[in-house]
């Protein structure tokens, strides 16, 4: 891979799908989550207030009273999903360079040492790369 391929990479922001999409996907399901129990609580106290409707008769109560506060669960999560890519991408853009790195030397090209940006986790993993490499490779 080229240095400009390697700079375009490093602009995306959805570059490993089985680090990233089980993240994106655990907070959905945090998500929906935090909506099931905000709302199973509602009806519950809608219930407790008005015992003469059934507990699932008292959605309509609910959705009259709450409505702003659902669509304002779902106004953040795009916001909310959007903030768990960005901070995935610090995790899981230093370890697609580092296989790439490996691969590299494996494949016998050239080593270029490892460089993460400022706020990318892993930093300390890519000084011990460089440095196991120039051992290796020396």
């Amino acid at each position: 891979m080229g240095r400009d391929q390697e700079q375009e990479l490093r602009r995306q922001l959805w570059v490993d799908q089985s680090i990233q999409g089980t993240i994106v996907r655990r907070v959905a399901l945090y998500w929906a989550a935090c909506i099931l129990f905000i709302t199973v609580s509602l009806l519950w106290a809608a219930t407790y207030q008005d015992p003469s409707k059934l507990f699932y008769e008292q959605w309509g109560v609910v959705w009259q009273r709450h409505w702003p506060l659902y669509v304002a669960l779902l106004s953040l999560i795009p916001l909310t999903m959007w903030d768990a890519l960005k901070l995935s991408h610090r995790i899981a853009g230093p370890v697609l360079r580092i296989r790439q790195q490996l691969a590299r030397i494996n494949d016998g090209q050239p080593f270029s040492e490892l460089e993460f940006r400022g706020d990318d986790f892993w930093r300390d993993l890519a000084t011990q790369v460089n440095q196991l490499a120039k051992k290796t490779l020396s």
